[in-house]
């Protein structure tokens, strides 16, 4: 069986699946783990693909991390190994092509989410999500003004952390996807549930995917018993004749879901008539509409393009040609209306397209507002410094930053660790109070082990010898496997004397010992 499954399995396609989503989608990302990995992909690979074609094979646990999102609420995000992001990519790739067949009929119909590429070999297994959000609400906003005189708006309760495995383990069987690589992601799935038999890795496209698939017999039986819907993940848009089969679809679509282990979230479900459905629906995108509208036609106006229909990327190329003639003055004022005056509620997709625009130019108006953010809205911590990155220069935002932290109003782990990579990433000369901070982290047991390492990655670019020798003598503390990896990295800056002389004690410990020492001497 494992033979048969090592022969189904594509792991050079699988990994760079795997690239992708640690550039665009993964919660944590580790400091060493490409470098020590693609140092000799082949022999990582081959070393992979004999181990499940040998039955070595078991995933390792996964870990959660608390993800902010908006109104204070939180999100489970899942971080796996980097060899179980491998099997787990190529499991669900030796099943795409079963999956694409079945969900091919749904794409851009009904379902808009994470659309699967036209073509079924193609390694970038999903289109761009962005353009699936944009016609999500343009089909919905056709169908209201085509005659539906109600819309049902609702999404999921926890939608991934309820999917039921066993019944997405038989819909995978169902539809004719490889035994051997269903029997693989059954084995994986249940060792990562945090709850038996349920839920899926989130932060993960291979996750994405099989969603689809779960959702997909609920997206046929909706068709079948006559709704007109569309979807985009858990957010689910249903049109109705009348107000007595908006409430029949309720009750319907609840008990759909019932049998498939989920649940309506009540309080994001709503009846409304066309014109009330019509206004939520663009309330999102409408006020980020005009803004973009009136920033087009202030930049052909200023820079004397001509062209009233240019794209906004089209503005953004002028303005970086003649930032002096930049018409600053419609974003500002935009941000001032809609996010320092009081009574608007919080539009994420305006606020990072203002954040953007003004951090392409480079302009500071929105700089102390944004940062008091960082409390209010966490989930916004990315734009929020990358804007601020953009802007200021570091040693201007490392005391205040500093001081938020040890202020203790940073109360979500995720949020710190999302800090302190970022600093990690872009600052080239940290202050000694800059330093000072990581090293308490570092070394205190109470932070999650992501904060610490990514603490532990800092000192070891700009630590003292002191700080090395600390880190070194972890080593002998930790049987954590992985850890002991990133204490071998760490330490490439001790004075080599006392960094070979533990190498030559841990080098045979493993294979990844192996490769992290190799790394650091080749450095």
């Amino acid at each position: 069986m494992s033979k048969e499954l090592a022969g189904l399995l594509d792991l050079h396609v699988a990994w760079r699946r795997v690239k992708l989503d640690i550039a665009n989608r993964v919660f944590i990302g580790h400091p060493y783990s490409i470098s020590l990995v693609e140092s000799d992909l082949e022999d990582w690979l081959q070393s992979r693909l004999s181990s499940i074609a040998k039955d070595a094979y078991a995933p390792s646990p996964m870990f959660v991390c608390d993800v902010p999102k908006e109104n204070g609420l939180i999100r489970p995000g899942s971080h796996l190994s980097y060899t179980d992001r491998l099997v787990y990519a190529a499991c669900v790739g030796a099943c795409f092509g079963a999956i694409h067949h079945t969900l091919k009929w749904s794409q851009g119909e009904i379902d808009f989410s994470y659309m699967l590429a036209i073509d079924a070999k193609n390694p970038d297994w999903t289109r761009d999500r962005f353009v699936g959000w944009k016609e999500f609400d343009q089909k919905s906003v056709a169908q209201i003004e085509a005659g539906a005189p109600y819309t049902v708006l609702t999404d999921i309760a926890a939608f991934y952390e309820n999917i039921d495995i066993g019944f997405l383990i038989s819909d995978l069987r169902a539809i004719g996807a490889p035994p051997e690589a269903v029997d693989q992601l059954s084995a994986c799935l249940n060792k990562w549930a945090q709850i038996p038999n349920r839920g899926i890795p989130q932060g993960q496209t291979p996750s994405d995917i099989l969603a689809k698939l779960y959702f997909n017999n609920i997206d046929k039986n909706l068709r079948n018993m006559g709704y007109v819907h569309l979807r985009y993940v858990d957010d689910i848009r249903v049109f109705c004749g009348s107000l007595v089969q908006a409430k029949q679809l309720l009750i319907d679509l609840s008990q759909l879901l019932r049998r498939r282990g989920l649940n309506l979230q009540s309080a994001k479900t709503d009846i409304l008539p066309a014109n009330d459905a019509k206004v939520k629906i663009e309330s999102v995108t409408s006020a980020l509409r005009a803004v973009r509208t009136q920033f087009i036609a202030e930049v052909v106006e200023t820079s004397g393009a001509g062209d009233p229909y240019i794209s906004l990327s089209e503005a953004d190329d002028i303005l970086e040609k003649s930032p002096d003639e930049t018409p600053i003055e419609i974003i500002q004022k935009a941000y001032q209306d809609y996010f320092v005056a009081d009574g608007n509620v919080f539009n994420k997709s305006l606020f990072r397209f203002l954040l953007r625009r003004l951090a392409k130019q480079e302009d500071t108006f929105a700089g102390d507002h944004s940062f008091a953010l960082l409390e209010l809205h966490p989930e916004e911590t990315q734009t929020i410094l990358s804007y601020l990155r953009s802007v200021f220069p570091m040693e201007y935002l490392e005391p205040p930053i500093i001081q938020l932290i040890r202020s203790g109003r940073i109360v979500y782990y995720y949020q710190l660790y999302q800090i302190l990579d970022w600093f990690y990433q872009y600052c080239a000369r940290p202050s000694e109070d800059l330093v000072d901070l990581f090293r308490e982290i570092c070394f205190d047991a109470k932070f999650p082990r992501y904060v610490r390492t990514t603490c532990r990655a800092f000192l070891a670019n700009h630590g003292t010898n002191a700080d090395l020798e600390r880190i070194a003598a972890m080593y002998d503390y930790t049987a954590d496997p992985s850890e002991r990896v990133e204490i071998i990295c760490s330490i490439r800056r001790l004075e080599k004397g006392r960094r070979n002389a533990l190498f030559s004690r841990v080098e045979s410990d493993g294979e990844m010992n192996r490769r992290a020492v190799k790394w650091v001497r080749s450095q």
